[in-house]
């Protein structure tokens, strides 16, 4: 690797590193069916991998082969935090919140996800990261397949991150 790589592999080495452990501690944590620490580790997951996202982002030298994995991956435990939410609910038995049922929150939940990928996305010009989303909300689709309200929220988010993809291509690529 350039110098300059070396230097970026150098300042993200202890945020991945500390992601890895965070990551093994989290199998283990949900295998053994503590959902609310599982939660938390999650969090903690999601939040070194920001700051690895970060320091890649705003690197000058960072390549597509630096970012693509991150990306990916970034994408991956987004969802996976969205999921967990679900999970600690179900685990506690908690069927209603804030007077909204489950069907309320799921439809709020796959919006907000959406909306969190097209954000990313256009801020970020990654159309890497909204692609896991869409990956996730075609499985939604097809396991929920019988409940209509879902598979209308899964259709509408996935053609709007894929507006979202387009938009942040075309941006990207009027800059060079």
């Amino acid at each position: 690797a350039r110098e300059d790589q070396k230097e970026i592999y150098a300042r993200i080495g202890i945020w991945f590193f500390l992601n890895c452990l965070l990551n093994s501690a989290w199998i283990f944590i949900f295998q053994n069916d503590y959902y609310k620490l599982s939660l938390l580790v999650m969090l903690f997951i999601l939040g070194t991998l920001m700051i690895v996202y970060s320091i890649i982002q705003h690197s000058r030298m960072t390549t597509w082969f630096m970012r693509l994995p991150i990306s990916l991956y970034l994408g991956w435990i987004s969802v996976a935090t969205i999921v967990n939410v679900f999970v600690v609910f179900q685990a506690n038995g908690i069927q209603h919140l804030l007077g909204l049922n489950e069907l309320a929150w799921t439809i709020i939940m796959l919006l907000v996800g959406a909306v969190l990928g097209i954000m990313f996305t256009l801020k970020n010009r990654d159309a890497v990261y909204p692609l896991v989303f869409i990956w996730a909300y075609i499985a939604i689709a097809v396991k929920q397949s019988g409940n209509q309200p879902i598979v209308m929220t899964v259709i509408i988010s996935i053609v709007l991150l894929a507006i979202a993809i387009i938009v942040g291509l075309i941006k990207r690529y009027r800059r060079f």
